[in-house]
Order: C-alpha cells, then sequence, then structure tokens
C-alpha cells in the first residue's frame, strides 16, 4: 500500500503558499489604488467650480491618474488573474487621466460640444472602474 501523506502535505503548502502570495499581492494592490483615490476624490469635487479652477482641478486629476496608472505598471503581481486585472485597472486609470485632460481643454476653449463629449468620455470611465473594482474584489476573495 502506498503512502500519499508527504504528497498531499506538499500539495496543501504550495496551495496556501500560492493562497499567502495573492493575498499579499491583492493587499498591495488595494491600498495602492485606494491610497491614490483618496487624493483623486479630493479633486472630482468640481461642481460650482469656475472655468480656471475646474481646469486646474482636472489637469491635477489627470496627473494623479497617470501617476496611479505608473505605479501599477510597476506593482510587481506573479498571480495570472489578478495581474490581469491590475493591468485593466491601469488602461482604465490612463483612460481617466485623457478623460480629465478632455475636460480641462474643452472648459478652457469654453467648447460645449467638447465638454459634452468629454462628460460622457469620463462618465464611461466611472463606470468601467466600478465593474473592475468588482471583478478584482471577486477575484481577490477567491
Amino acid at each position: 500500500m502506498r503512502r500519499w501523506g508527504p504528497l498531499v502535505t506538499a500539495m496543501i503548502t504550495l496551495a496556501s503558499c500560492h493562497n499567502a502570495t495573492k493575498e499579499t499581492e491583492c493587499a498591495r494592490f488595494v491600498e495602492l489604488v485606494n491610497g491614490s483615490l483618496v487624493e483623486i476624490n479630493r479633486h472630482t469635487r468640481i461642481q460650482g467650480l469656475d472655468g480656471p479652477r475646474m481646469v486646474t482641478e482636472m489637469t491635477q486629476l489627470a496627473s494623479l491618474y497617470d501617476k496611479l496608472a505608473a505605479d501599477i505598471g510597476k506593482l510587481p503581481l506573479s498571480t495570472s488573474a489578478l495581474s490581469t486585472r491590475a493591468e485593466d485597472y491601469r488602461r482604465m486609470a490612463q483612460s481617466a487621466a485623457s478623460a480629465a485632460r478632455h475636460l480641462a481643454t474643452a472648459v478652457s476653449e469654453a467648447d460645449p460640444k467638447a465638454l459634452s463629449i468629454a462628460d460622457h468620455e469620463f462618465k464611461a470611465v466611472v463606470e468601467r472602474e466600478a465593474k473592475l473594482i468588482e471583478a478584482i474584489d471577486a477575484e481577490c476573495k477567491r
């Protein structure tokens, strides 16, 4: 009769190492994103701002999203599914930066049509972000 004890123990140990790695990577990713979103959220309260102040806020917002995208790109992730989700989030952050720049340009040029287009672009990014957060949360809970 064969003994499977050491092999089963090794497999369980490897699985728990994978889960520990995933948990650590998820924690790092969430910490990075949440830390960045604190500052980003300070620049999204734009209602009632005059044109120049709104341009300044949108320009700063674009810079913050660019930084977030760059920071995500530097994050060492070995978990395939999380790495894929992080890359999706990085691309979303780049899109958010672009949308914020488009908003700033539309406001500075006082172009209502461009403002409407940029506003729709930004709203689409926000919806995309919400879906990505749900997917990342689900991945990290597995």
